[in-house]
Protein backbone atom coordinates (compact mmCIF):
# COMPACT_ATOMS: atom_id res chain seq x y z
CA UNK A 1 0.00 0.00 0.00
CA UNK A 2 1.01 3.48 -0.86
CA UNK A 3 2.38 5.93 1.92
CA UNK A 4 0.83 8.83 1.37
CA UNK A 5 2.85 12.45 1.86
CA UNK A 6 1.30 15.58 2.24
CA UNK A 7 3.54 18.55 0.75
CA UNK A 8 3.43 21.86 1.96
CA UNK A 9 5.08 24.48 -0.16
CA UNK A 10 4.74 27.94 -1.84
CA UNK A 11 6.70 26.79 -4.66
CA UNK A 12 4.43 25.60 -7.10
CA UNK A 13 7.18 23.55 -9.18
CA UNK A 14 9.11 22.46 -6.42
CA UNK A 15 6.41 20.83 -4.81
CA UNK A 16 5.45 19.12 -8.66
CA UNK A 17 8.71 17.86 -8.60
CA UNK A 18 8.88 16.38 -5.57
CA UNK A 19 5.73 15.12 -5.98
CA UNK A 20 6.71 13.36 -9.18
CA UNK A 21 9.67 12.15 -7.31
CA UNK A 22 7.77 10.26 -4.53
CA UNK A 23 5.32 8.70 -7.36
CA UNK A 24 8.36 7.39 -9.06
CA UNK A 25 8.96 5.70 -5.62
CA UNK A 26 5.91 4.39 -4.95
CA UNK A 27 4.07 7.15 -2.62
CA UNK A 28 1.07 9.07 -3.28
CA UNK A 29 1.60 12.59 -2.63
CA UNK A 30 -0.50 15.50 -2.33
CA UNK A 31 0.61 19.25 -2.71
CA UNK A 32 -0.84 22.36 -0.82
CA UNK A 33 0.76 25.56 -1.39
CA UNK A 34 0.49 27.59 1.78
CA UNK A 35 -0.15 27.38 5.13
CA UNK A 36 -3.96 27.69 5.33
CA UNK A 37 -4.44 25.22 2.69
CA UNK A 38 -2.03 22.76 4.75
CA UNK A 39 -4.26 23.14 7.58
CA UNK A 40 -6.93 22.32 5.53
CA UNK A 41 -5.59 19.27 3.72
CA UNK A 42 -4.24 18.05 7.53
CA UNK A 43 -7.69 17.99 8.78
CA UNK A 44 -9.60 16.57 6.00
CA UNK A 45 -7.12 13.60 5.32
CA UNK A 46 -4.67 11.07 7.07
CA UNK A 47 -1.45 11.39 5.83
CA UNK A 48 1.74 9.31 6.79
CA UNK A 49 3.99 12.39 6.79
CA UNK A 50 4.27 16.18 5.84
CA UNK A 51 6.90 17.51 3.98
CA UNK A 52 6.56 21.08 5.52
CA UNK A 53 8.37 24.16 3.89
CA UNK A 54 10.28 25.79 6.51
CA UNK A 55 9.92 29.45 4.82
CA UNK A 56 6.24 29.68 3.57
CA UNK A 57 4.90 33.16 1.98
CA UNK A 58 1.59 34.48 4.04
CA UNK A 59 0.79 34.74 7.47
CA UNK A 60 2.71 31.32 9.07
CA UNK A 61 6.18 29.45 8.05
CA UNK A 62 6.35 25.75 8.74
CA UNK A 63 6.80 25.58 12.20
CA UNK A 64 4.02 27.88 12.53
CA UNK A 65 1.82 25.56 11.04
CA UNK A 66 3.30 22.14 12.54
CA UNK A 67 2.70 24.43 16.12
CA UNK A 68 -1.16 24.63 14.80
CA UNK A 69 -1.77 21.25 13.68
CA UNK A 70 -0.31 19.84 17.11
CA UNK A 71 -2.71 22.45 18.55
CA UNK A 72 -5.23 20.60 16.90
CA UNK A 73 -4.45 17.26 17.53
CA UNK A 74 -2.64 16.36 14.67
CA UNK A 75 0.59 13.82 15.79
CA UNK A 76 1.72 12.59 12.15
CA UNK A 77 5.12 13.07 12.02
CA UNK A 78 6.75 15.86 9.68
CA UNK A 79 9.66 16.67 8.03
CA UNK A 80 10.67 20.64 7.71
CA UNK A 81 12.45 21.30 4.40
CA UNK A 82 14.24 24.29 3.97
CA UNK A 83 17.13 26.01 1.51
CA UNK A 84 17.82 28.24 4.58
CA UNK A 85 18.39 26.49 7.78
CA UNK A 86 18.23 29.45 10.58
CA UNK A 87 20.56 28.82 13.84
CA UNK A 88 17.13 28.76 15.92
CA UNK A 89 15.05 25.98 14.43
CA UNK A 90 16.80 23.48 16.72
CA UNK A 91 14.70 25.63 19.63
CA UNK A 92 11.79 26.07 17.88
CA UNK A 93 11.08 22.48 16.80
CA UNK A 94 11.42 20.94 20.19
CA UNK A 95 8.66 19.01 20.85
CA UNK A 96 6.74 19.76 17.67
CA UNK A 97 7.09 16.03 16.39
CA UNK A 98 9.89 16.82 13.43
CA UNK A 99 11.63 13.94 12.71
CA UNK A 100 14.03 15.85 10.65
CA UNK A 101 15.23 19.55 9.25
CA UNK A 102 16.62 19.19 5.73
CA UNK A 103 17.92 21.06 3.20
CA UNK A 104 16.02 21.46 -0.26
CA UNK A 105 19.51 20.49 -2.01
CA UNK A 106 18.63 16.68 -0.62
CA UNK A 107 15.09 16.36 -1.51
CA UNK A 108 15.26 14.19 -4.59
CA UNK A 109 18.24 11.90 -3.18
CA UNK A 110 18.36 8.68 -1.31
CA UNK A 111 19.16 10.23 1.38
CA UNK A 112 16.07 12.13 1.29
CA UNK A 113 13.72 9.12 0.92
CA UNK A 114 15.99 7.58 4.33
CA UNK A 115 14.73 10.30 6.22
CA UNK A 116 11.33 10.25 4.79
CA UNK A 117 11.48 6.06 5.77
CA UNK A 118 12.37 7.32 9.28
CA UNK A 119 9.66 9.66 9.76
CA UNK A 120 6.98 6.99 8.13
CA UNK A 121 8.03 4.69 10.91
CA UNK A 122 7.67 6.95 13.59
CA UNK A 123 4.58 8.68 14.75
CA UNK A 124 4.99 12.48 15.96
CA UNK A 125 4.52 11.23 19.54
CA UNK A 126 7.51 8.88 19.44
CA UNK A 127 9.50 11.87 18.62
CA UNK A 128 8.00 14.18 20.91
Amino acid sequence: MQKKVLIIDDNLHYASLLSLFLQDHDYSAKIALDGPKGIEAISKEVFDVWVVDHWLFGDFNGIDLIRKARNLGFRTSALIITCLIPSEIEEQIKNLGVSAVLDKLIVGTPLFLNHLNKAITHTASDIF
